[in-house]
């Protein structure tokens, strides 16, 4: 199992981990691509590749895996086998502080289920960002780990070979995603989930297990209908994923998070 990040913060939207495995657990290669919190405090420690090999501890106990600027080391976790994202999030950030990034499992992933998942602080510091792809969760949870905790080093920013064609660069990027229709208003109005409807049209999503391309409920879960029904009821229908995100779009009521159109939309046209 290993995870590897590429980041420039000061440009919108470059904080990225892949993560990526091969285990007889889930009988296949996995590589799972997303937007986390875990990426960039990998990049300001300077740590651009972690690589997790071989089993549990000879004893069968739980660890986490503790990273800061002069060292990694295994620590306990029993104490969080059992609890779900939100407590593990919360025990997590009182043990450590509250500037940590977080890459933890939930109970599918120590019981194993294929299913599970890797889920990654957001923006509001809860476990909600998922590598849902692959397995993840139970590789984890195979090798009795419970999280990844990454410690923020007090001088973070990364160097940049040339700063002034960076800051010329991200100028020229941010100017083109405030000036294109779909990430200056379809994005930051409906989310990712505007996306439905027109994976909807052109046949791509991914119902019953990709046995049809259209799925005929698509209208109710879209992101027009979701953003309609959350402005009727006070909610918020915009909501930055990461720090300095242009682009805000995620939807958010009243702390449910409607997730990207990959972890939501389509995954849930699968049950």
């Amino acid at each position: 199992m290993n995870e590897r990040t590429q980041a420039s913060p000061g440009c919108d939207n470059i904080v990225s981990a892949e993560i990526g495995l091969w285990e007889e657990i889930v009988g296949a290669l996995a590589q799972v691509l997303d937007v986390l919190g875990a990426g960039m405090h990998m990049v300001w420690l300077r740590l651009f590749a972690l690589v997790v090999e071989g089993g549990p501890p000879s004893d069968g106990s739980w660890k986490l895996l503790f990273i800061d600027k002069d060292d990694a080391r295994l620590e306990p976790a029993g104490d969080l086998v059992g609890l779900g994202l939100e407590a593990t999030g919360e025990r997590l950030r009182e043990r450590f502080g509250d500037k940590v990034a977080i890459s933890a499992i939930g109970p599918g992933g120590e019981l194993l289920y294929r299913t599970a998942g890797i889920t990654h602080m957001d923006n509001d510091r809860h476990l909600t960002r998922i590598s849902a792809r692959g397995g993840l969760g139970a590789v984890m949870g195979s090798k009795r780990l419970k999280a990844v905790v990454f410690d923020q080093p007090e001088a973070n920013r990364p160097d940049v070979v040339d700063p002034e064609l960076f800051k010329a660069t991200s100028k020229r990027y941010i100017k083109a995603l405030q000036e294109h229709p779909l990430t200056s208003v379809g994005y930051p109005v409906y989310g990712t989930a505007g996306m439905v409807n027109l994976c909807n049209t052109v046949g791509g999503l991914p119902t019953r297990n990709f046995s049809a391309g259209r799925f005929e409920g698509a209208e109710a879960i879209s992101g027009e209908t979701i953003h309609d029904l959350n402005k009727s009821r006070g909610g918020n229908t915009t909501h930055a994923c990461m720090p300095g995100m242009l682009m805000h779009q995620r939807l958010v009521r009243q702390r449910i998070y409607v997730q990207h159109v990959n972890t939501y939309n389509l995954v849930d046209k699968h049950i």
